[in-house]
């Protein structure tokens, strides 16, 4: 389902990790739809700022470049960060 994310959604825009674990915590947190979940875009702005925090930048051309094409790590980071999330919010 998030294959096409890669690669900052093939344009090396937003990155394809950031999209889809904002995908996973809609999926987990909302109760029916994304404006009847209140803390739904709480628990959204916070992984964005803790994603930002850690790897300064949300774009993938950018990330790329400041982590040498190791999007592994990237990915990594950002699994780690969205159990973080998941772990405080449940």
């Amino acid at each position: 389902m998030a294959a096409s994310f890669g690669g900052g959604m093939a344009v090396k825009g937003t990155c394809g990790a950031l999209i889809a674990a904002v995908m996973i915590l809609g999926r987990m947190f909302a109760i029916e739809k994304g404006h009847k979940c209140p803390h739904l875009k709480e628990i959204v702005k916070t992984y964005i700022t803790r994603f930002d925090a850690l790897l300064s930048s949300r774009e993938c051309s950018e990330l790329k470049a400041m982590y040498n094409n190791d999007c592994r790590y990237i990915i990594e980071n950002s699994a780690r960060l969205l159990d973080q999330i998941i772990d405080e919010w449940k």
